[in-house]
């Protein structure tokens, strides 16, 4: 718990996934993120991304 109370990333990182949960409709984010995980396929918003911007292969 330390480690994360003065992991400045980490904490920023909270903020920051707070403050987008606070934008969208977290229930539907939420039962997305549910679905995709039990099909296996990460939503778009969580893969990652290469250096030109699109999904790396």
């Amino acid at each position: 718990m330390l480690d994360s109370i003065f992991n400045d990333w980490l904490l920023n990182k909270f903020r920051a996934n707070l403050h987008r949960m606070a934008q969208e409709n977290t229930t539907a984010a939420i039962i997305g993120d549910l679905e995709a995980l039990a099909r296996r396929q990460p939503r778009e918003r969580h893969m990652r991304h290469s250096a030109t911007g699109g999904p790396a292969a």
